[in-house]
């Protein structure tokens, strides 16, 4: 039997919206922020004023906070100002001429060529669906994915019962198939979180237990001792270390490429230059978008747009949840060719990141880093000289003798994040046609494996995609 498409959602009732005010207002207060809260699709809704973009962030998860105490959801919208903004974003903006042809018409349009959005794409294709993907930029993965480490994060650091736990523990497992059926290479050397202090020492169960609730499996302590005898240039001063060996790391661009080629074996298209300005609705559902270089006439469009998803979300008008920029910072250096280093190391995390750390590479370096930098631009993503002075002196915290003096490149991009800190994957609410696939963040590399999978069980067990067995792979049978 088909389900029906989620219908909308109800307004946030006024004693809820009073709560939230309530809420916040302490914080509000204290930093000089003039707020209000009301309701937008069903999701709370932040309105106002305030000094700086942090506050904005503060007062983004504070609210996100409350609201998850109240209804167990976690996405609110953020629409508040600064002196030197909106934090809702101007258009992207292709970057260069559209290629090839954008299509008149698609079964399913994938809007975003990062990772998320062609491994997506990908899943649909190889069920027998016409799919088209379209991404701004003038390559695949060109904006988040190509400043991105690619670790297949094991999954011991999202909170249990969050999207993120789900997929992140499912995608892991998932990755040495994909990686086959895409002929990349997927280096599985395992990682290991330490405690460079006594502060973080306290916090080293925590995250054991986080990894016990999730089912990552394999996961132990280590006393410094044990861990720098598998790894002698560790720091003397580490503590205690969780190791992690289920972690792997591909290289994101590539995967992108085979990706991309993939899908267009499975006789999808693949659109460089392109980007949506409109979405196109009649009788209550999607029936296509209207682009930089034409209109394209769809059943399903999936949101996969990045940083810009809450945008193209609100050309909908089936916005539920905002993002703020997340900047990431990367230091690629030589790994050590004579003798590699053994495993990634980073420290104890941080409530709304990884903390970074040294990260292996499948092409021989090591990506130190990355940094976690609110910022304002969801596209202006130079970093600072305090920035990387910070990436390295982390580094150094790490491995006392690591040679940064190898230097191959530094670079950074912005994260797409969500106020909830979670996925934000699944059907529109009240309008059929409309799946996101938004605020993929960290881990979100590790996650795209499983998060293609229920978009692609969503979409069959809502009638708008086929499945033909014949084109199944292994690695992409229903689950």
């Amino acid at each position: 039997m088909t389900k029906a498409w989620p219908a909308p959602p109800a307004a946030v009732n006024g004693p809820d919206i009073e709560a939230l005010r309530t809420a916040i207002a302490p914080l509000a207060g204290d930093r000089g922020a003039s707020i209000e809260v009301s309701s937008l699709n069903g999701a709370p809704r932040l309105e106002g004023t305030a000094a700086e973009w942090q506050d904005v962030v503060d007062l983004g998860h504070a609210l996100s906070d409350a609201w998850y105490r109240l209804s167990q959801h976690r996405e609110v919208v953020v629409d508040v100002t600064t002196p030197t903004g909106s934090s809702q974003p101007p258009s992207p903006t292709p970057s260069g001429p559209t290629v090839p042809e954008l299509p008149d018409k698609t079964h399913v349009l994938v809007v975003g060529g990062g990772i998320c959005g062609l491994i997506t794409a990908l899943k649909l294709s190889v069920l027998g669906n016409e799919v088209t993907v379209i991404e701004t930029g003038g390559s695949w993965g060109s904006r988040t994915t190509t400043w991105n480490n690619g670790m297949v994060h094991s999954g011991f650091d999202p909170k249990p019962g969050t999207h993120k736990a789900f997929h992140n523990v499912r995608g892991n497992i998932m990755w040495d198939r994909l990686a086959d059926d895409l002929d990349i290479r997927l280096r599985r050397a395992g990682s290991v979180v330490v405690s460079l202090d006594a502060d973080a020492d306290t916090r080293v169960e925590e995250y054991l237990a986080r990894a016990q609730s999730n089912g990552v499996p394999g996961c132990e302590i280590l006393s410094g001792d044990e861990i720098r005898a598998m790894e002698p240039r560790l720091s003397p001063t580490i503590l205690r270390a969780l190791v992690t060996p289920t972690t792997g790391f591909v290289e994101p661009v590539e995967v992108c490429r085979a990706a991309a080629r993939l899908i267009r074996a499975a006789g999808g298209r693949v659109v460089l230059g392109a980007s949506v300005t409109g979405v196109a609705v009649e009788d209550g559902r999607v029936v296509g978008a209207t682009t930089t270089s034409g209109d394209i006439a769809c059943t399903v469009l999936v949101n996969a747009a990045g940083v810009h998803a809450d945008q193209l979300a609100e050309l909908a008008g089936v916005r539920t949840f905002s993002l703020h920029p997340r900047r990431g910072t990367l230091v690629i250096v030589e790994d050590d060719h004579a003798n590699p280093y053994q495993f990634c190391v980073g420290p104890v995390p941080s409530p709304y990141t990884k903390g970074g750390g040294v990260t292996l590479r499948p092409n021989g370096t090591l990506s130190l880093g990355p940094s976690a930098v609110e910022q304002q631009s969801r596209d202006h993503v130079a970093p600072t000289t305090e920035e990387v002075r910070s990436i390295l002196d982390q580094s150094y915290r790490i491995y006392p003798d690591l040679d940064a003096a190898a230097v191959v490149s530094v670079g950074a991009q912005v994260r797409a994040s969500s106020y909830g800190e979670d996925f934000v994957v699944g059907p529109a609410p009240g309008l059929p046609g409309f799946y996101n696939v938004a605020a993929m963040q960290s881990p979100g590399v590790a996650s795209i494996p499983s998060v293609a999978n229920q978009v692609a069980t969503d979409l069959l067990d809502l009638g708008l995609i086929t499945a033909n067995t014949e084109r199944f792979t292994a690695l992409w049978r229903k689950s």
